[in-house]
């Protein structure tokens, strides 16, 4: 049960700070998964998991961020459509190139 209550807060506080200072949760979320539990006496997370539990809160945040967006007036989709196919490029080729 308390594993449950630190991961909630971890969780709410990173999310929380992320939206009022404007930043990435994961430059919030991830150094207190490393760190914060095993203070507790919890169990250690690797780096690794940290990476994935960051990766899904990022996932949501962008997520819910873009459906917010799409409703603005401005929005202006040939944009997302052009930028985004270069990020796919460009991730795949950086995911190449790291191998």
């Amino acid at each position: 049960m308390t594993i449950i209550l630190v991961m909630l807060f971890i969780g709410a506080f990173g999310g929380f700070i992320s939206c009022l200072v404007g930043i990435g949760g994961a430059i919030i979320i991830y150094p207190i998964l490393l760190f914060i539990p095993p203070l507790l006496g919890l169990p250690e997370y690797s780096a690794y998991v940290a990476s994935g539990l960051t990766a899904v809160q990022v996932f949501f945040s962008t997520l819910s961020g873009s459906i917010k967006a799409a409703t603005r007036p401005d929005f202006t989709p040939s944009l997302v459509l052009q930028m985004g196919v270069g990020m796919i490029i460009g991730s795949t080729v950086g995911a190449i190139c790291a191998n």
